[in-house]
């Protein structure tokens, strides 16, 4: 992998590792994680208060998507528990069935925060940096599910990003901007 450019950053990983000083300092109890290349409504709340009422170690935020639109994405399976069982990056289309929907991870994380110190202080130096967070670089059992209920969408293209500007231009959006959930305290 080569060097990101001066000030910028090789993907999510990488940034999270460069705010290793920054959280020691800090010393916050949770750390979230979040992706710039998506659109989604105000789930932090929700999102929050499940991970700290379930004395979560790491929560993962799950959308539900058509099957057509989880090939780019990470697709998860989730035991009875709540806890992710599985995971398949960018998978074929093909392995669905055609009209069926899919849970796919959002890469939106919550960390204990001492739990993510020790994975970046015993992930070598010499590791890509270009690496991004994925349910598989911990244990199963210490990744907990969380389905988002309401609006979410990738917008790493052009085109889903396209997508996400004409959902919020629609006259019965579905993200109300009017509604007193927006924005949420």
């Amino acid at each position: 992998a080569l060097p990101a450019p001066a000030g910028r950053y090789a993907g999510t990983g990488d940034a999270v590792r460069a705010a290793r000083a920054i959280l020691r300092s800090r010393a916050p109890e949770v750390v979230a994680v979040l992706p710039s290349d998506q659109a989604y409504g105000c789930i932090l709340p929700d999102l929050l208060k499940n991970h700290r009422d379930r004395k979560n170690v790491i929560t993962l935020a799950l959308a539900r998507v058509p099957v057509v639109e989880a090939a780019p994405l990470g697709v998860v399976s989730v035991e009875d528990s709540g806890r992710l069982s599985s995971y398949r990056e960018k998978p074929a289309a093909s392995d669905f069935a055609p009209g069926t929907t899919c849970l796919v991870s959002t890469g939106i994380f919550l960390f204990a925060a001492g739990r993510l110190l020790d994975f970046l202080d015993n992930r070598p130096e010499s590791a890509p940096a270009d690496w991004d967070l994925a349910p598989g670089l911990f244990p199963w059992e210490e990744v907990a599910a969380f389905e988002i209920a309401g609006y979410w969408r990738d917008a790493g293209t052009i085109g889903a990003y396209w997508r996400a500007h004409m959902d919020l231009l629609e006259p019965c959006s579905v993200l109300d901007q009017a509604g007193p959930a927006w924005p949420r305290p």
